[in-house]
């Protein structure tokens, strides 16, 4: 993953607000997926901040090693992987690979990409290049990497599964060539309102069973994904979370819809802006964490599990015998804050009314005055962050991906970190604690140094985790879904299926 995956969240849900015409069509096709979805532009493999730019890095890219269906390693561009002493690792490109328009991918298309990605986006891919000391094609299909440390000290085979990592086209002037690929899908056209992908048979997994055209709109004015897909002709696929009202549940298996639902993988919390990277800031999220009601805040909602930690029970981060710090002495909330209402900023994709009043209830009952709530749309989430013009960030980022370092790296490596420092010395130095744990080389060293620091980050009101919930993807009758596993992030487009 990334945060992977994550997060992003940032933060990371798929659909709009409420109000406005759902739309139809007469002819539909039936090996096509529609869908809706609050897409970024300009599309870019290698830039991912949610779920939907994973969606189209996926479906559009191809990475040297992936997952397998039980969270294993496995060969995808590179057909093998060997070390040469402990900072040399070269990759073996599989000699059947083409692009869609049937030429040879060779080592050198690998390099020119991944130097692209290194150049535009460096400062959200730091994570990688930060252990990498050079890459480069010693052969036509043989990409060698040397590191900076041990690759057992890094994670790093780990971390080129991340699909921002991956093959994409460039053109002779080294510019994103988006209607070539090397991955599942090819873009066919593009507007501001409406992306339509093709199948790529020159695809290294392609079959004949894939969906052979995915059409993605810009969402409509609705909020529930599940009145989406219940009452607009034009849809068959629509994602959403499975923290929703509680009489949906019920609904849903009425309606002859079928649902995919991963385990527990999100986390939805409080952060603070980077005005508030302070000890009232601290203060203020210390106080919430003992004093809010989180069955109040969830109040009409189901699909969710309470949490006072970031990670979901079975993760690798997990800390089954963490209890929230609560002391004798009660943490007074700040003055400035029950004479100042607080700014709380959302994504219009990720929040709905329900939600906002059930937050705005209980911040009012324990400020006395009524917090204000800035709603961004999802594309521009992001930016907003980054700006911090907002006291609060009530979002939610993906807590379960198998690259540990990734998501590390993601949530501590955005500026603004999601995550602050809680000082500057010491284990308030939490980056600065990452950095160190990072080069220790038994995993299980550095996992027990991740866990005190979420624990640390947490106890000093740095970060304040609700409650879990996860992603679903609903369709209409003739989809198929079963060849998606529930480990994984999102419904890959190449993973969907239409039954006979």
């Amino acid at each position: 993953m990334l945060l992977s995956k994550i997060l992003t969240t940032i933060l990371i849900l798929t659909l709009g607000a409420k109000g406005g015409a759902l739309s139809s069509v007469k002819h539909r096709p039936t090996n096509e997926v529609r869908t809706y979805m609050a897409f970024t532009m300009p599309i870019d493999p290698a830039n991912v901040k949610t779920l939907v730019d994973l969606d189209f890095s996926y479906a559009l890219g191809m990475t040297l090693v992936d997952w397998s269906s039980n969270r294993e390693i496995t060969s995808a561009l590179a057909d093998s992987w060997t070390f040469r002493g402990d900072r040399e690792v070269n990759f073996k490109l599989n000699p059947k690979l083409k692009w869609s328009d049937g030429t040879s991918i060779t080592a050198s298309d690998f390099v020119s990409s991944l130097n692209r990605a290194k150049q535009v986006h460096l400062q959200d891919l730091k994570s990688l290049f930060e252990q990498v000391e050079s890459f480069s094609a010693t052969d036509s299909h043989t990409v060698t990497f040397k590191l900076k440390t041990s690759t057992s000290k890094t994670g790093f085979i780990r971390k080129l599964t991340e699909p921002m990592y991956g093959l994409v086209a460039l053109s002779a002037e080294g510019q994103l060539d988006l209607k070539r690929s090397a991955g599942p899908y090819i873009v066919d056209k593009v507007s501001t309102e409406e992306i339509s992908l093709v199948v790529n048979k020159n695809w290294l997994f392609y079959d004949s069973g894939m969906v052979g055209s995915i059409i993605i709109r810009r969402p409509p004015k609705v909020h529930e994904p599940f009145d989406i897909i219940m009452h607009d002709p034009w849809v068959n696929l629509i994602t959403g979370s499975s923290f929703m009202p509680s009489n949906l549940e019920s609904k849903l298996k009425t309606e002859n819809l079928r649902l995919w639902n991963r385990q527990l993988d999100r986390v939805f919390f409080f952060s603070p802006s980077p005005r508030l990277h302070s000890e009232i800031g601290r203060n203020l999220l210390k106080a919430l964490n003992q004093k809010l009601s989180r069955e109040r805040l969830t109040k009409g909602y189901s699909g969710f599990h309470y949490t006072n930690q970031f990670f979901p029970p079975g993760y690798i981060l997990h800390d089954s015998n963490y209890q929230f710090k609560n002391p004798d002495n009660k943490i007074k909330i700040p003055d400035q804050f029950s004479k100042k209402p607080l700014v709380f900023l959302g994504a219009e994709t990720r929040i709905d009314e329900t939600q906002i009043k059930n937050i705005s209830l209980e911040i009012k009952n324990l400020l006395g005055i009524e917090p204000i709530f800035k709603i961004v749309p999802l594309n521009k989430f992001e930016s907003a962050r980054i700006e911090g013009d907002y006291d609060l960030l009530a979002g939610a980022l993906p807590v379960g991906d198998p690259n540990v370092e990734g998501a590390i790296g993601f949530i501590f490596g955005l500026i603004p970190p999601i995550i602050p420092n809680a000082g500057i010395d010491g284990e308030l130095n939490f980056k600065a604690q990452i950095d160190k744990a990072s080069k220790l080389e038994e995993p299980s060293q550095r996992t027990l140094i991740y866990k005190k620091i979420f624990t640390r980050a947490i106890d000093e009101g740095c970060i304040l985790p609700l409650y879990h919930y996860s992603n679903v993807v609903i369709t209409k009758k003739g989809l198929d879904l079963s060849r998606v596993p529930t480990t994984d992030e999102t419904v890959s487009f190449a993973k969907i299926r239409f039954k006979e």
